[in-house]
């Protein structure tokens, strides 16, 4: 009986302490809010981008650049406000996959509306 109940523990404890393994290869891909996929959205509308890793990737890290310019920030997610602009994202894992890195792109489309004013004449 004293073997049975050793032979529980020694299984139970190797299944707490098999790890999961990274899926490779590594991807990211781009939402916004709103969704500028689809539609031009007017100049200065606050957008908010979030970069999702693939299943499995292990500690990313993110660099954004919009319009080739580096800007400051690591997390997820950043917030902008729309001028025509295309925003990268690129993603560094520890994952140990070949290549451990991706990187993904949107462009956000913006659109000016002009209001039509009705001019007002005064006589003098």
């Amino acid at each position: 009986m004293n073997k049975l109940i050793a032979s529980i523990f020694i299984v139970s404890m190797f299944v707490l302490s098999v790890k999961s393994k990274a899926q490779c290869p590594v991807n990211v891909s781009l939402s916004s809010n709103p969704d500028v996929t689809l539609n031009a959205v007017c100049q200065n509308t606050p957008v908010e981008i979030t970069a999702t890793p693939s299943v499995g990737a292990v500690n990313p890290t993110y660099i954004w650049v919009i319009n080739g310019d580096t800007v400051s920030g690591n997390g997820a997610t950043i917030n902008v406000s729309a001028n025509n602009q295309t925003v990268v994202v690129y993603m560094n894992t520890q994952t140990g996959c070949f290549p451990d890195f991706d990187s993904a792109s949107i462009y956000i489309n913006t659109i000016i509306i002009e209001s039509e004013a009705t001019p007002i004449i005064k006589e003098c």
